[in-house]
């Protein structure tokens, strides 16, 4: 760590961003070129912290390398298997250390609901300086983690950034209402630069569109779930893409022995034109959900609790709570039966949201 505090000291860092799993790292670029678009000196005072819950190259080096974000600093590799906890540990003592090291320790943002949000949650906490929690709001089961970990961040944060309505509204009932804003999704206005178009048209014929599949959910990584869902893809009768990924490995063989198409790890271009040359997207992904949402694609979202209820509202969503083969195959029809959407009426997208939250992480800052 020697090199950051060595470099930076001269400066007045004001703001860490820390973030740990895929959907962060994308979520981190956005929110510096948000900064860098409205806030640029905030963004020139700003480091970034990789806590490393993704940690492999698969997961996390080809991304990066594609989006173009290198983090200041990134949490040492494990040296031989340790647990999830851990390695959390482990980024929350050199986050801490880090944020020490200043003689004023800056704010600090964090992202969504994985355990890595808990990172930057409790340092802040400990160190007694501001918290900023994008994407909150999010309550699903109390009985899930991540659940948790979105309540547990929201109630440490000075200033919340609600991705719906719907979501600051849970805020609200929480007694959160002050320091809580609605911005949408902020990567949406960087996906608009970055990709033009968010409903861009496949550059396949219609009748050839894929179906695009991505499951790496501990609940759906059974043999007996994998292959339900493949035969009923199957039969739908369109081509089948399943995005690898390294829960899924010890099924690959099963699902090319079926024909499908397995789809390497890829770099976020990567997986956003195979959701723009798909037909729909089955996932359970939170993060390719929202972003083949925000494409305009039907997406199934394969779920015991569905998962986006405002998406679900919206229509554009079909939550997947069952995974007998005719519940599947209920949901393909779905997806094949909507009709195209407008992305602006999306209660995910919020006009003037990413100015807000660049203005918003301005006054925080004001606060240490």
């Amino acid at each position: 760590m020697a090199d950051i505090e060595g470099a930076r000291q001269v400066e007045a860092i004001e703001l860490v961003i820390v973030a740990g799993v895929r959907p962060q790292y994308v979520k981190t670029r956005a929110l510096l070129w948000l900064l860098e678009r409205y806030a640029p000196d905030l963004r020139s005072r700003t480091l970034t912290f990789d806590a490393g819950q993704h940690y492999t190259s698969d997961l996390s080096d080809w991304l990066l390398e594609d989006i173009g974000l290198t983090f200041d600093h990134r949490v040492s590799p494990p040296v031989g298997s340790i647990s999830r906890v851990e390695r959390l540990g482990q980024a929350l003592a050199e986050l801490g250390h880090l944020l020490a090291s200043f003689e004023t320790s800056p704010a600090v943002a964090v992202f969504g609901d994985a355990s890595s949000v808990l990172v930057g949650s409790i340092a802040a906490h400990d160190l007694s300086t501001p918290l900023c929690h994008v994407e909150a709001g999010a309550r699903r089961d109390p009985l899930e983690v991540e659940h948790m970990n979105s309540v547990m961040a929201d109630q440490l944060a000075q200033l919340r950034f609600a991705y719906t309505e719907r979501a600051y509204h849970e805020l609200e009932a929480e007694g959160l209402a002050e320091g809580s804003f609605i911005v949408g999704d902020i990567s949406y206005e960087w996906y608009r630069h970055r990709y033009g178009n968010p409903s861009a048209k496949s550059a396949l014929p219609a009748q050839s569109a894929p179906i695009v599949a991505s499951m790496h959910r501990p609940s759906n990584m059974s043999a007996s779930t994998v292959e339900a869902v493949a035969d009923a893809l199957i039969r739908h009768g369109r081509p089948v893409h399943w995005l690898d990924y390294p829960r899924t490995r010890p099924f690959l063989g099963l699902l090319r022995g079926k024909g499908i198409t397995i789809v390497p790890p890829l770099g976020h271009s990567g997986v956003m034109r195979e959701l723009v040359n798909a037909a729909f997207i089955l996932t359970d992904s939170g993060g390719i959900s929202r972003e083949a949402h925000l494409l305009g694609k039907p997406v199934i979202m394969r779920r015991d609790l569905g998962g986006w209820p405002e998406l679900a509202a919206h229509g554009s969503l079909y939550p997947l709570v069952g995974r007998a083969p005719e519940d599947v195959e209920d949901a393909c029809r779905w997806a094949e039966n909507l009709q195209p959407f407008d992305v602006e009426t999306s209660p995910m997208v919020r006009p003037g949201g990413g100015q807000l939250a660049a203005s918003q992480l301005q006054a925080l800052v004001a606060q240490r």
